[in-house]
């Protein structure tokens, strides 16, 4: 018996097809086996979300809340910047004093020692206080 000439040695299975198909085949088996991209913190991608936590948030000038420094990450732009501009005065039915520091920082103090202190606050978080002082002080005082 003769045998047939066969120029690739696969038996005559790949005569037909289409150079550029096997050259997407074998381009997309190299992509699904490269190692997966590991993000650090030096990455780009890792830094921009957190800057978009609000990660490297921070106050204009030192606010504290209470005698501790308070945490500016999650607050909005507005609410941080009407913190460190409050002006000092006892604001919302006198539960909150507003006392500004010789550096300029922001100390905002209030009864919160007991379960009836907090439970007693008409705020319901730190933006809440803020708003609520924000609009009182923009009130004129009447005599």
């Amino acid at each position: 018996m003769a045998k047939t000439k066969d120029e690739n040695g696969d038996g005559g299975k790949t005569e037909n097809v289409d150079p550029n198909v096997l050259i997407a085949q074998v381009l997309q088996q190299l992509a699904a086996n490269q190692p997966k991209k590991v993000i650090t913190e030096d990455s780009p991608e890792y830094q921009e979300r957190l800057r978009a936590e609000g990660y490297f948030d921070s106050f204009p000038k030192p606010v504290y809340q209470n005698g501790r420094e308070a945490e500016p990450k999650g607050l909005s732009e507005q609410t941080r910047e009407r913190a460190a501009n409050l002006m000092p005065g006892k604001y919302l039915a006198g539960k909150v004093t507003v006392e500004v520091a010789s550096n300029g920082g922001v100390h905002i103090k209030y009864a919160s020692k007991t379960v009836e202190n907090r439970m007693g606050q008409p705020w319901r978080d730190f933006p809440d206080l803020i708003d609520r002082i924000w609009a009182e002080m923009s009130q004129p005082v009447s005599a």
